[in-house]
């Protein structure tokens, strides 16, 4: 019976490390979990913490960027420059798909359309020159050489 004994003993013992092991591992998982939902909520507010200072940025340089000067000259310059890059480019692409930017807005306006779709505002449809064909005349016409009896 000892035998018997010690093997009830020992499944018991084995029953509750299991069991240590089983909440261990629930609250390690719990804490896992809840380390994950602050590291996101963390990751979140920077989002918006890093959106907030850009718009605080952008209101800066369009109400004070004629009144700096200093060590903020460059950065202004650098963004003068910038939104110059993009302003060619989104014209060159505005271009390529036969439309331009709106003087209001700034979004597409097909060619021949009175009025923004994005903001409505009245646009001055650029009106192109055509030039005609030149019609050949007797004297834009090459001269035909005529053969020559001998």
């Amino acid at each position: 019976m000892e035998m018997k004994d010690k093997l009830f003993k020992l499944g018991g013992d084995v029953k509750q490390t299991a069991e240590k092991l089983a909440k261990g591992a629930v609250d390690g998982s719990k804490k896992v979990a809840e380390k994950v939902k602050l590291r996101s909520s963390i990751s979140q507010a920077e989002s918006r913490l890093n959106a907030s200072y850009m718009e605080l940025g952008k209101k800066f340089e369009e109400l004070f960027a004629a009144m700096c000067e200093g060590e903020l000259t460059d950065q202004l310059q650098e963004i003068a420059d910038i939104k110059a890059q993009i302003a060619d480019a989104k014209a060159e692409l505005a271009a390529l798909d036969s439309a331009y930017l709106c003087p209001a807005c700034g979004k597409y306006v097909q060619e021949g359309q009175n009025f923004c779709p994005a903001c409505g505002a009245k646009q001055n449809v650029p009106v192109e020159e055509e030039t005609p064909e030149e019609e050949e005349t007797a004297d834009t016409a090459p001269a035909e050489e005529t053969p020559t009896e001998e």
